[in-house]
């Protein structure tokens, strides 16, 4: 079985999924210390814990595609082009971000989580689970659109 040698699993498998496919008792035997780093478009708990979901869909039920609109509406001069060949589209139209972003930050969060738990296994011996998703990405990504670009010392950004 793969997962005897596995170090680390990554799954996007809905709450109980993978449990329907090898229990948790059965990985813990077959892999003691393994490193579980799961992601759930929604989130672990709470009423929408069981909906499926991908990155557009959470834009817009978290508010990120509105930020995303207003934004259009400010400045339509500026707005990002919605459709595939590129052109532009009335401001007042619900949009998301251009990419995937959602995926994109959550999947370096879920890397990072994996990296930093692996000394710490090493360390102790016991394995661990990082749960992630990608409504919880969201507003950090709406908070980096609102702050602008950073400021380095020297007064570089």
């Amino acid at each position: 079985m793969l997962l005897s040698t596995a170090d680390v699993l990554v799954h996007g498998y809905r709450p109980g999924g993978l449990d329907s496919l090898v229990a948790l008792h059965v990985r813990a035997a077959v892999r003691p210390g393994l490193v579980a780093v799961t992601l759930n478009p929604y989130g672990w708990t709470g009423p929408w814990k069981d909906r499926r979901g991908f990155d557009t869909l959470v834009q817009f039920s978290t508010g990120l595609a509105d930020a995303t609109t207003a934004g259009a509406r400010a400045a339509p001069e500026h707005r990002t082009p919605i459709n595939a060949p590129g052109a532009l589209v009335v401001a007042d139209r619900p949009r998301h971000l251009p990419v995937e972003a959602l995926d994109f930050a959550t999947g370096y969060m879920m890397a990072a989580a994996a990296i930093r738990a692996l000394p710490h296994r090493v360390a102790t011996g016991p394995g661990s689970v990082s749960r992630l998703s990608l409504a919880r990405t969201a507003p950090h990504r709406g908070d980096a659109d609102r702050r602008g670009p950073r400021r380095r010392e020297g007064g570089r950004s």
